[in-house]
């Protein structure tokens, strides 16, 4: 059975907490891969595919339509609910 691969693109300190939490919660059925950027994400998609991202709603608009990423949930504070209505 293959890994779950989760992947985040956020700004770095959001990144940085986020990496500590899944680093302390090993899982043998995830691999989870951090991104700050949009051309290393980009790169990394070029041979990869990801199940789930978990993207910033500055950087969503740049992402979306991506045939390598299954299923995009944007990170918000809870005021972008109607702007983003496609995305959980």
């Amino acid at each position: 059975m293959s890994k779950l691969k989760i992947a985040l693109l956020d700004d770095i300190s959001y990144s940085r907490c986020f990496s500590e939490y899944v680093s302390h919660k090993k899982n043998d059925f995830m691999d989870v891969q951090i991104f700050t950027g949009l051309d290393s994400i980009r790169q990394y998609l070029a041979d990869n595919v990801i199940n789930i991202l978990l993207v910033g709603q500055d950087m969503v608009n740049d992402i979306a339509g991506c045939r390598q990423i299954k299923k995009i949930i944007v990170l918000s504070e809870g005021d972008s609910v109607c702007e983003y209505s496609e995305y959980p």
